[in-house]
């Protein structure tokens, strides 16, 4: 009888070990997916405060219709012999102020430019969610702006992409119908590989692997990421066209083992580094 009782408290006490190991591996991955949602899902880019009169650049504000709605966008008019136009695609972190540098440039060169953004973005469209859905979905959102450029008068487009806004034009380049008419593409620290990113983000902090692939499985579930969708280094050597890419040693966000993954992967790559400068400086 006391063996039977004994037996019974030893398979009672192994399950409430079980349900309490797995409750606390539960928490632990889902507290996992909330830092995969803090480094790379969270759009914070406020509203402009400033425009491209702070660079001496005329310019007109326009609203680029697109599959959510209407997506605020600032456009320098091309020259009147010029038919290549810029479409600038910014950080998660940014806004349309991440363009200004670069306006007075091609401006000077006679290109129109098109410098947008994208759903979830303050003043964009909002999107399911409400997360940055790494370029899966806001491809669809540079597409608008690409249709837009061509119903425009421009006869192609070349795309710019910082940081995460590098991601998108990449999904755009492998989801778009559009994407005949890129000219070539200028990338500033792009992230090339989320998913990689975070497995080597959280083994920096000392997360096991198997709690980090149970915390990124939970970030499919909680926000529908599919991390294969967005891994543009296994698809990179499908990059046909001239590829620009700027790079900063110091980099902390995109790990330096993808830009050189993607260089040696894509023919064509002007590879430009930065001694010493971290993510997008």
């Amino acid at each position: 009888m006391a063996s039977k009782r004994a037996r019974r408290w030893l398979s009672g006490g192994l399950l409430a070990l079980l349900l309490v190991a797995g409750l606390v591996l539960g928490l632990a991955a889902w507290f996992t997916s909330e830092a995969v949602e803090d480094q790379l899902l969270v759009v914070t880019g406020p509203e402009p405060t400033l425009d491209p009169s702070a660079v001496g650049v005329e310019f007109e504000i326009i609203d680029v219709p697109g599959p959510l709605g209407n997506y605020p966008a600032w456009l320098v008019a091309a020259a009147p012999d010029e038919d290549s136009w810029a479409i600038h695609v910014h950080d998660r972190a940014h806004n349309r102020e991440q363009a200004l540098p670069i306006l007075s440039t091609f401006a000077d060169h006679g290109l129109g430019v098109l410098a947008t953004t994208y759903r979830n973005v303050a003043g964009a469209p909002p999107g399911d969610g409400g997360h940055y859905a790494l370029g899966a979905d806001e491809w669809q959102d540079l597409e608008a702006a690409v249709l837009y450029a061509l119903d425009s008068g421009a006869e192609d487009v070349v795309l710019i992409g910082s940081g995460s806004g590098g991601g998108v034009v990449l999904s755009f380049l492998a989801e778009s119908e559009s994407a005949g008419w890129v000219a070539g593409i200028v990338l500033d620290a792009p992230y090339l590989d989320p998913g990689s990113m975070v497995d080597i983000r959280r083994r920096e902090a000392s997360v096991p692997g198997f709690l980090i692939g149970w915390g990124k499985a939970m970030a499919t579930f909680r926000f529908g990421i599919d991390w294969a969708e967005v891994d543009h280094l296994a698809r990179a050597a499908e990059v046909e066209v001239p590829v620009l890419l700027f790079y900063g040693t110091a980099d902390q966000t995109v790990p330096a083992e993808h830009i050189a993954e993607f260089v040696g992967a894509v023919g064509g790559v002007r590879y430009v580094s930065f001694e010493g400068a971290a993510h997008l400086e």
